[in-house]
């Protein structure tokens, strides 16, 4: 049984041991990368489903603000509107539901290539919230950061796929404190 690379690449990685789900994978390793490393391909055949899940990215987020407004306005004692609350929260916001859908693309597309095999995976949790100061940081600490988008991997395939892969847990505590790069 072949294990999924969700993050950082193992030290005795080997195409023939591990699916990798994605080029970032490489970010240590990147003459592997460039030499024709092997990894999954985008989720996105064309441009009407880049374009479908634009859409519902759209929607998702739109609910979403509107659901922040109004516990937001409760917790600041306020009574602002939704329109203000768009313009402060659509951002990020969007960008959220965007790369959870296309991460979510990511492992369905996965699943749909290998009807038949399970994989073994390490899901990371994370008990705490995350906090970002502003957009940017939203994106240099979160979408660019490979173990927050372990994370995300992590939630969907353990919420959405998990009857698909042979699952071990590790916290999030407990792969900083490790080396990253060993799994």
């Amino acid at each position: 049984m072949k294990k999924l690379i969700l993050g950082y690449l193992p030290k005795d990685y080997n195409p023939e041991k591990y699916i990798v789900l994605g080029p970032w994978s490489f970010i240590d390793n990147q003459d592997l990368l460039i030499n024709g490393a092997i990894f999954e391909d985008d989720p996105y055949n064309n441009h009407l489903e880049t374009k479908s899940d634009a859409e519902l990215s759209l929607k998702i987020s739109k609910y979403l603000i509107s659901l922040f407004a109004q516990k937001l306005n409760k917790h600041n004692n306020t009574s602002y509107s939704n329109k203000y609350w768009r313009v402060m929260l659509s951002a990020w916001v969007s960008m959220l539901v965007q790369i959870t859908i296309e991460r979510y693309r990511r492992i369905e597309r996965l699943i749909h290539k290998y009807p038949t095999d399970k994989f073994k995976v390490d899901l990371v949790e994370c008990n705490e919230d995350w906090f970002f100061n502003d957009s940017l940081d939203f994106v240099n600490k979160g979408v660019f950061d490979i173990l927050f988008n372990e994370w995300i991997f992590s939630f969907i395939i353990k919420e959405s796929f998990s009857d698909q892969f042979e699952i071990n847990n590790q916290s999030i505590c407990q792969i900083v404190k490790e080396d990253k790069h060993t799994t």
